[in-house]
């Protein structure tokens, strides 16, 4: 059986033309997902990554020593039933959830509205940690909204219910260890 061969036909077009076709070829391949991407978006994948994301936790928490820099400032807090803000780099967010086991207190973690955010809230939902999620404004784009206001709002009640509220002051856009305003 011949299969056929579909036939082109070459003509001139000018320069401009081909370089505008280039860049829309290139932007359409540039954003198609691979198949690995599609994959991690996927919610099954996304759930075996927050399932194991919580096991590495565990097993960190369980086989790392800690050594907690101003114990002395934070055993006040811990112990009083006010609300206060634990802020930690964005490093450790993973040792978050370590926080369950130095009190019997509601806690509560500030959490980026992002898809990846969704991963890491599913890691530490197991923990009995509550989530309040929102992401701050990109001011390049202030058409889009992140739920910002409505975080600090949930941040303001919780705070005010005696919630100790977690979050990390410099973000995973960096620069690393430095607060964002």
């Amino acid at each position: 059986m011949r299969i056929p061969v579909p036939a082109f036909t070459w003509r001139r077009v000018p320069l401009e033309t081909c370089f505008a076709l280039f860049a829309t070829a290139a932007h359409h391949a540039s954003s198609m997902a691979s198949p690995g991407k599609r994959l991690l978006k996927s919610p099954a994948a996304g759930a075996a990554v927050s399932a194991g994301v919580g096991a590495y936790i565990r097993l960190v928490a369980a086989t790392s020593r800690r050594d907690f820099i101003g114990r002395e400032h934070a055993d006040g807090l811990l112990r009083s039933d006010k609300g206060f803000i634990l802020a930690f780099w964005h490093a450790r967010l993973l040792m978050g959830p370590v926080i369950r086991r130095e009190t019997d207190r509601p806690v509560a973690m500030l959490i980026s509205a992002h898809r990846d955010g969704a991963m890491i809230a599913a890691a530490v939902k197991g923990f009995g940690i509550g989530m309040i999620r929102g992401s701050a404004a990109d001011p390049k784009k202030p058409e889009k909204d992140k739920s910002g206001a409505a975080a600090v709002a949930a941040m303001a009640g919780a705070l005010k219910a005696g919630v100790i509220v977690g979050m990390t002051p410099d973000g995973p856009r960096g620069p690393a260890e430095i607060a964002k305003p």
